[in-house]
């Protein structure tokens, strides 16, 4: 990590000492052989989702990680853009106090985790755009 202003962006720039595991053909998941493609990378924190997607069309940013699903349809849809759906992208838990009511009712935590929206959660939980 070259530079981190919180709350505005973060500058990543190539470990000249790195070496990929040689034990894997690719990644996976998490894990595996990764290959460093790219000398810097610099991650713009912005938080409204309709700057980030602005400036991906603008071209201001080089791509941007994070967007609702009605916003991946819409820019789908842009012959200048290619969408790649990375996962595992994050992962999203919900804790229960298994020894009180009525959080340790099965059928409760059931009815909580049908009700949630995932898609949107992970819509609003990371917010960054690349240039």
């Amino acid at each position: 990590m070259a530079e981190w202003v919180a709350d505005k962006h973060v500058k990543l720039v190539r470990f000249d000492g790195y070496k990929p595991d040689a034990r894997y053909q690719k990644p996976t998941g998490f894990g595996g052989k990764r290959t460093p493609y790219l000398d810097e990378i610099y991650l713009a924190l912005i938080e409204e989702a309709g700057a980030r997607e602005g400036g991906l069309i603008s071209g201001e940013c080089q791509g941007i990680i994070s967007i609702s699903p009605p916003s991946a349809r819409n820019l789908s849809r842009l012959k200048t853009l290619t969408m790649v759906e990375i996962n595992p992208a994050g992962k999203t838990f919900i804790m229960f106090n298994h020894a009180k009511w009525p959080t340790k009712e099965q059928k409760f935590r059931e009815a909580v985790t049908a009700a949630l929206n995932m898609e949107e959660i992970m819509a609003v939980a990371a917010t960054a755009c690349i240039s």
